[in-house]
């Protein structure tokens, strides 16, 4: 199932794929109509469904080997210092909400529309040709139904059109029928549901109706070519109905009669020029397609290659003052630093995915620096995609928060990227988990007499349960210093179950607050 943001993100894209294919069929419309037909100018609203069709496609693959650290954590404890970590609510499951509330909302308006135009009918009646007599005359004749269209007529269709008359409206009716038009009238539908928020669509979607009419008189005419002058009378004839159809073709308020009238003065299109503007059409819908799946980014898994695999928002803040916001667009492993206008403090770091259990996270390690002193470093943040977290530091050098959002460009990509490091991290003893609880340790008193800083390396064991089951020293600078109360965090500690035991290691810097 998708997330909120890989909901959001397609969202995104498939909005900016479905405005553009819908510009670029206004656009070349009427030329198209007036060069090469009214079918051809029909045709090309093909372009629209298969654009989004290949915005749903999987994105090309990149595949190469690459290693880069796991880490289960790394943090700092200074001799004044406390770590707090926060997150905020994922806003784009907000956004994602609202789409399907106005999804509802669209898809009620057009079925009361729907509803209401059927009521209008009154009872139906069958005939015995297979036709179906309303008691109304507006909007009528009409074909309604999806999969099997039925042709419906006005109560006076017998009178109010002579016999050749009735003969070609009936000819018109099945010509929607033939092209698959009720079908074509869904999918618009659908696709106004879906894009709700969209004016672009909704303005096209008249757009389509007209053009639609147009190819079926065009391929009325072609079968009854002597027959415009009876045919443009049988028009005129029609009572326009003030009611909407989504799903049907009809006579309604924003029937084009009188740009239809009109063609019937235009001499059709040589058999080879109709069929050079539908290869042409066709051309262009299939072109869209593979435009809107060639423009994802590509899955990358490539070293130090320039693709750029997120994008993220990061904070500074000093001494609770105005925080600076940067905007940072890197790959995966790259290292890389923002720094305050003033310098005063800086973050030099890099950002991978990791995976917690089947949940997507990114892990951003790395060093804050106040005027070019480590302070709180280094530094290790997990956030969710989307989600914000936050770290702050307190200490004689006064205040330093940081908080950091990362955003994926392809989501599969990156969990593909998780699973990589994660394969990588299995092999070397690490192991990539959630801390629930971190006690912090003590720093000792000796050490911060004598002004002593290290760092100790930890080896875990940790039960299926989350629980540490063992814990053991595997490298400390100076050696025996702060191993005492590096173990005694660490046995205090509860990480994210993972239904069995697994092994990993974690890192803890001890320095003095400058």
């Amino acid at each position: 199932m998708m997330s909120s943001i890989e909901i959001l993100a397609w969202l995104k894209y498939a909005t900016f794929i479905s405005s553009a294919a819908t510009a670029l069929i206004l656009l070349l419309r009427k030329p198209l109509r007036r060069w090469l037909g009214a079918q051809a100018a029909y045709a090309l609203w093909w372009l629209l469904p298969l654009a989004l069709a290949g915005s749903l496609l999987p994105a090309r693959k990149l595949i190469a080997a690459e290693t880069a650290p796991a880490l289960l954590a790394a943090f700092t404890i200074g001799s004044d210092s406390a770590l707090h970590l926060s997150q905020v609510s994922d806003d784009s499951a907000v956004f994602v909400g609202l789409w399907l509330g106005g999804m509802l909302l669209m898809l009620a308006w057009l079925v009361w529309q729907q509803w209401r135009f059927l009521c209008s009918l009154g009872r139906l009646r069958r005939r015995d040709d297979g036709l179906w007599l309303a008691e109304a005359q507006a909007g009528l004749p009409a074909l309604m139904g999806i999969f099997r269209p039925r042709i419906v007529l006005p109560l006076d269709f017998d009178v109010r059109y002579d016999a050749e008359e009735q003969r070609l409206m009936l000819l018109h009716e099945n010509a929607h029928r033939q092209s698959f038009d009720m079908p074509g009238n869904a999918l618009a539908a659908a696709l106004r549901v879906l894009f709700w928020f969209n004016p672009l669509l909704h303005f096209a979607a008249a757009r389509f109706r007209h053009d639609q009419e147009l190819a079926c008189d065009a391929r009325v005419l072609q079968q009854q070519p002597q027959a415009r002058r009876r045919y443009a009378g049988a028009m005129l004839k029609t009572h326009i109905a003030n009611v909407s159809l989504p799903v049907g073709c009809h006579w309604g308020s924003t029937h084009p009669l009188k740009e239809r009238v009109m063609q019937m003065q235009r001499k059709l299109p040589q058999k080879t020029l109709r069929a050079a503007g539908m290869a042409l059409a066709v051309s262009l819908a299939l072109a869209s397609g593979f435009a809107a799946w060639a423009m994802q980014p590509a899955t990358s898994q490539l070293a130090g290659s320039a693709q750029n695999d997120y994008s993220a928002e990061i904070q500074l803040a000093v001494d609770g003052g105005k925080a600076q916001r940067f905007t940072l667009n890197e790959g995966y492993g790259r290292g890389f630093e923002v720094k305050t206008d003033a310098g005063d403090l800086a973050f030099a770091g890099q950002i991978n995915p990791v995976l917690l259990g089947e949940k997507l996270a990114f892990r951003m390690d790395g060093n804050i620096q106040r005027q070019g002193q480590a302070g709180g470093a280094p530094v290790m943040l997990l956030v969710e995609p989307g989600k914000r977290g936050s770290l702050r530091t307190m200490g004689e050098a006064g205040a330093l928060t940081l908080s950091v959002s990362v955003t994926p460009r392809d989501m599969q990509a990156a969990r593909d990227k998780a699973q990589a490091l994660n394969g990588e991290a299995a092999q070397s003893r690490d192991l990539l988990h959630t801390v629930i609880r971190r006690p912090l340790p003590v720093y000792p008193s000796e050490a911060l007499r004598a002004g002593i800083e290290g760092r100790v390396r930890l080896l875990v064991d940790v039960n299926a349960d989350g629980t540490v089951k063992d814990v053991r020293v595997g490298r400390s600078e100076p050696a025996g210093v702060f191993d005492e109360a590096a173990l005694t965090a660490v046995r205090e500690m509860r990480f994210t179950p993972q239904g069995k035991e697994s092994s990993g290691y974690i890192e803890i810097a001890f320095v003095q607050d400058k």
